[in-house]
């Protein structure tokens, strides 16, 4: 009986201690991943036309199989680079983004960033919230 109990409380320990992830399978039951964001939305606040802001968003593989991202696109108002390789369950990984102010309109704006990868769906959307604002030269 002592033998169980330790061997449940030794389990009880690795099984707290294991990373943050579930399983997730496709339609045919493979195991896939999965990108949970720290922010899935974050906000530049108020930006003067012409200024440019650089910000990242930070994300976990919460699903059950490496991640694998193939390309993230935004806009032509900005600049992308993000985390090449697998990203194994339970991995960490980000995107960084240079955001262009220069041919915004004024007033308050969303821009969606999205992520390409062996997810279900293939589409794992971030976005950011600006207010463009115009700068008196007086």
């Amino acid at each position: 009986m002592k033998h169980f109990i330790l061997t449940l409380g030794v389990m009880s320990f690795i099984m707290a201690c294991a990373p943050k992830t579930k399983l997730i399978l496709d339609e045919r039951g493979q195991p896939i991943p999965q990108i949970t964001w720290d922010e899935q939305t974050q906000d530049l606040g108020k930006v003067y036309l012409g200024e440019q802001r650089t910000l990242e968003f930070y994300f976990t593989n919460t699903g059950s199989a490496d991640l694998d991202i193939e390309l993230v696109t935004a806009c032509n108002c900005m600049a992308l680079d993000w985390t090449r390789g697998k990203i194994a369950p339970g991995g960490r990984g980000k995107v960084e983004i240079t955001f262009d102010s220069s041919s915004q309109k004024l007033g308050k704006i969303q821009k969606v960033i999205d992520v390409i990868a062996n997810t279900d769906p293939i589409v794992v959307e971030a976005f950011i919230n600006v207010e463009i604002l115009y700068k008196n030269k007086g």
